[in-house]
């Protein structure tokens, strides 16, 4: 039996039915979380950008958080947490997970590479 792959991917986005249709036919079990209905906690949103080696801000859909969100001022790490948990709709793009590896999925062929 192959390792599995986590998904963590917000079901509002254009690409999340191609990408989970993709991930569904590999030959590998595959877990998918919807950010959407299940959030993740501020810790985990920092967590997980911690290991993808980014800023917390790179995981969200600026073009649509400019439409929700008018602020003048630069926004903290903190915040941008804050906001994902509560929006998550903004996720801007998959979280992929297989054993200690993990991915931002910038298409859906990247699962491969985990």
């Amino acid at each position: 039996m192959r390792d599995q792959i986590t998904i963590y991917y917000n079901s509002q986005h254009p690409d999340a039915r191609t990408l989970l249709s993709y991930a569904a036919s590999l030959d590998v079990p595959l877990l998918a979380y919807d950010l959407c209905s299940d959030p993740l906690t501020p810790m985990q949103l920092l967590n997980f950008a911690s290991r993808l080696n980014v800023p917390i801000s790179d995981l969200v859909w600026k073009d649509k958080a400019q439409l929700l969100f008018s602020s003048e001022k630069e926004l903290s790490v903190e915040d941008w947490a804050c906001i994902l948990q509560k929006e998550p709709s903004l996720f801007r793009k998959p979280i992929a997970e297989r054993k200690n590896r993990i991915a931002l999925l910038e298409s859906s062929s990247d699962i491969l590479n985990l």
